[in-house]
């Protein structure tokens, strides 16, 4: 039943609540409250939608209903405006200016909860709503599309330590939409103005100016993992450095990663992919493959360089030292390159031998490891010193400035381009099919085989790790994808800007096995990263377990999708079947990387997708 406006049901009802027995109408209010609720989700749409009424309480315990109203509060509220969320009013003002619509159940019992303690502020945790997986988060506030607010649970009653602000979300939708953001911001600032220590401690008689000296001198934490309140609120609302050291641009590229978590599927076009990276100034270089490509641009997108001009960035890390360029590169990684080099010891002795750095950098010039022209510039040894300066100022900061002319003259794109080509490139080759070691190790500056455990497993880092496989699948999807066509992404619960997770894992695994014949070994192997386990000795073996599997579902071929697992039934001339992962774009992964197979010849073909 939908219910436009309000709707009454008048009459005479009656209705016992419970024995009543000796009782008083006082100790029969939750039963009242009770009946109110029930006739709420029975009578309107949706459920809880909203309830007000006059109950009269007879002489013998029963009760009449004498007027029930039902509401939709859905025709309720308004969008939130900025600045209409003033510091001195109250929840109740809110409510009652219809700026907050109040979803609280009164026979609804209070959840469990961290309670705050006296003289502290609370914390305030953003999140998105998950799409994919359910979660036991239990927000207090929800922020609709269309920039309402309602509140689930009231914080004052009891005080919580934990404040949660959930975001309604669309399938697919990765930002706050316009009113939704001016409306998070707005209510994330109220909440950490109304609930401070001062705050709390004396409201009603103070201005909105001497609200705003309470609210800086008593901090709220926020816990924004994905970046949902604006960093203009979040300066206003608690300006700290964060706790895990990450650079801002860089922590600002893992949170928009962490908005793909729980966002369903969705799609977008090759200009919307690229917005995650940094523009790239210099054509594709000599034997510069797609993947090798994709992981630079996964480099240059974590560091996120200055966006109008990437290769002019000049970041100085917490070390001391520089990061500099679309790519970060720093000290140890210039050294890490150069070092490669024969006579690189000698050449960077004290003095140095000038005509051997002139020798070295004809020598890469001619490997096509740095261009010519800037390798005929060390035969000049002012710009040879100069370069030395350059490096030393690199790794220890010296002087405590460095110019965009320093870096065009002795970092320029294209030396930047080959630079990184080569270091990702040989980090590759040390990283045991782990891309995401790679970036770490280039956000670190330092050589791969210097990656301890320690940087791995710290928890900042690991953060990191997981938004650059996450952008890597991105980067791999826009370089196999054209401009005009669509990206189709889909969570799958990990978070993955594709079901490419799965895909990639299959096609690092294929790319390095790289046999015939063990098709079923392959995808075995890859599917054991993600939980799923295979037995038996045949391919088409896979589809009866996978159909059986809690976790994966089978879908349509015309439904196909990277990630996807193609099963064919065996046949007179194919007895054990075939096994595959779909990469995309009529490639699929097994042992071996080939073009997709289409299963003539085999006795049938289903498709199965891991959905958590």
């Amino acid at each position: 039943m939908t219910l436009e406006g309000k709707t009454s049901l008048n009459g005479d009802r009656s209705a016992t609540v419970g024995d009543s027995r000796g009782e008083t109408f006082a100790n029969q209010y939750t039963g009242i409250e009770l009946l109110k609720h029930e006739a709420a989700i029975a009578l309107s749409s949706p459920s809880n939608a909203g309830e007000y009424g006059a109950l009269k309480a007879s002489g013998n315990g029963s009760l009449v209903l004498a007027n029930l109203t039902i509401e939709d509060r859905t025709a309720l509220g308004k969008p939130v405006e900025q600045g209409s969320l003033g510091p001195t009013k109250t929840l109740t003002d809110l409510i009652q200016s219809k700026l907050i619509i109040d979803r609280t159940s009164p026979v609804r019992e209070s959840p469990e909860c961290e309670i705050l303690m006296p003289g502290k502020s609370p914390r305030i945790k953003v999140v998105f709503e998950n799409l994919t997986t359910s979660t036991d988060i239990k927000p207090d506030f929800v922020v609709g599309r269309d920039g309402k607010v309602e509140m689930i649970n009231n914080p004052e009653s009891p005080p919580k330590a934990e404040i949660v602000i959930q975001l309604s979300r669309g399938e697919g939708q990765l930002r706050p939409a316009n009113v939704q953001q001016i409306a998070v911001d707005e209510l994330a600032q109220y909440l950490s103005t109304r609930f401070s220590t001062p705050a709390r401690e004396s409201t009603s008689h103070k201005t909105d100016s001497q609200q705003s000296d309470a609210r800086r001198s008593s901090r709220t934490k926020i816990e924004d993992p994905r970046g949902l309140v604006s960093d203009k609120t979040k300066h206003e609302m608690a300006p700290q450095l964060p706790a895990d050291q990450l650079p801002g641009p860089t922590r600002h590229q893992v949170e928009r990663m962490n908005c793909f978590r729980g966002s369903g599927h969705g799609s977008m076009s090759g200009n919307d992919a690229s917005d995650y990276f940094p523009r790239r100034e210099v054509p594709r270089q000599l034997n510069e493959s797609r993947p090798l490509m994709a992981l630079k641009d996964t480099v240059a997108g974590m560091f996120n360089p200055e966006k109008r001009h990437p290769y002019d960035t000049i970041r100085s890390p917490h070390d001391g030292g520089f990061a500099v360029g679309r790519y970060g590169l720093s000290s140890g990684l210039i050294f890490s390159w150069l070092g490669d080099q024969e006579e690189f010891g000698e050449i960077m002795g004290n003095p140095p031998t000038w005509n051997k750095i002139g020798k070295l950098m004809d020598s890469l010039a001619k490997k096509h490891k740095v261009p010519k022209e800037f390798a005929s510039k060390f035969k000049n040894h002012e710009f040879t010193e100069g370069f030395l300066k350059f490096l030393n100022k690199l790794e220890a900061g010296a002087d405590g400035t460095m110019t965009r002319r320093e870096l065009h003259a002795f970092l320029p794109k294209k030396v930047q381009e080959q630079v990184a080509s080569q270091l990702v490139e040989k980090f590759a080759s040390k990283s045991d099919g782990h891309p995401e070691d790679v970036v770490l190790a280039m956000q670190l500056g330092k050589p791969i085989e210097r990656l301890a455990n320690e940087d791995k497993q710290h928890p900042s880092n690991q953060q990191f790790m997981d938004a650059a496989m996450k952008m890597f699948g991105l980067a791999l999807a826009k370089h196999e994808t054209r401009r005009s066509e669509k990206i189709e992404w889909e969570d799958g619960g990990d978070g993955s800007p594709l079901a490419l997770k799965v895909a990639r894992a299959a096609e690092r695994r294929a790319a390095h096995t790289n046999t015939v014949g063990w098709c079923y070994r392959g995808v075995a192997s890859t599917l054991e990263r993600f939980g799923i386990s295979l037995a038996g000795r045949s391919a088409y073996m896979a589809a009866g377990q996978l159909a059986n599997n809690s976790r994966v579902q089978e879908v349509s071929m015309q439904d196909l999708r990277p990630g996807d697992i193609l099963v064919h039934g065996k046949s007179g001339s194919h007895k054990h079947g075939h096994i595959a992962v779909y990469l995309g774009h009529d490639r699929e992964a097994s042992d071996h990387v080939q073009h997709l197979i289409s299963g003539r010849g085999y006795g049938g073909t289903r498709v199965f997708r891991i959905m958590a």
